[in-house]
C-alpha cells in the first residue's frame, strides 16, 4: 500500500484516540485530469477503518503484542489502508459524492427551496468534517475547518 494510505490510517487511529470515536475526516484528492479540476473529497472513515480502529483500542495494551494479535493487527491496517487507496483513487477519478452534491446545491435559485436532502440532518453530518488532511504535494496543506476540528 501507498504511504499516504499507511498515514491516513494512522491519523484514523491517532483522531480515534484523541476523540474517542472515529470523526468525520477527508483528505483533499486532486481531479486534475478534468476541465478545471481542483479538489475532491475523499472520505477517510470506513468500515475498514472502523474495524483497524476499534481492534488497535483507545489504549495500546500491553499483552497486545504476541504473534497472532500483531498478525491481525497488520492485517487490518492492510485492509483499511487498500480500503482508502480505492477510495482515493476513485474520487480522483471523478467518482466522489462530494463536490456534485455541492454543484447540484448550487443550482438551487435564490428564492426556491432547497431540495429535502440538502437540509436532512444525516446529510449535513455528513458534510462535517472534525479532521481535514491533506497529501501535501505542495506546501502549506489544510487547516481545520470547523472550530472543534483539526487540519493535518
Amino acid at each position: 500500500f501507498s504511504p499516504d494510505s499507511f498515514v491516513q490510517s494512522a491519523i484514523q487511529l491517532a483522531t480515534y484516540r484523541l476523540f474517542g470515536k472515529q470523526v468525520g475526516t477527508y483528505e483533499a484528492s486532486q481531479v486534475r485530469p478534468f476541465v478545471h479540476g481542483r479538489t475532491e473529497t475523499t472520505r477517510s472513515v470506513s468500515e475498514a477503518s472502523n474495524a483497524f480502529v476499534q481492534r488497535m483500542g483507545l489504549f495500546p495494551e500491553k499483552n497486545e503484542h504476541d504473534g497472532d494479535a500483531r498478525k491481525e493487527k497488520i492485517a487490518l491496517l492492510r485492509t483499511t489502508a487498500f480500503k482508502h487507496q480505492k477510495y482515493l483513487r476513485d474520487a480522483s477519478n471523478g467518482q466522489g459524492c462530494d463536490r456534485h452534491f455541492f454543484g447540484l446545491s448550487m443550482l438551487v435559485g435564490e428564492n426556491e427551496n432547497a431540495p429535502t436532502l440538502f437540509t436532512d440532518p444525516v446529510f449535513q453530518r455528513s458534510k462535517r468534517w472534525r479532521v481535514s488532511t491533506s497529501t501535501l504535494p505542495l506546501l502549506p496543506g489544510f487547516g481545520c475547518v470547523v472550530d472543534d476540528g483539526i487540519g493535518i
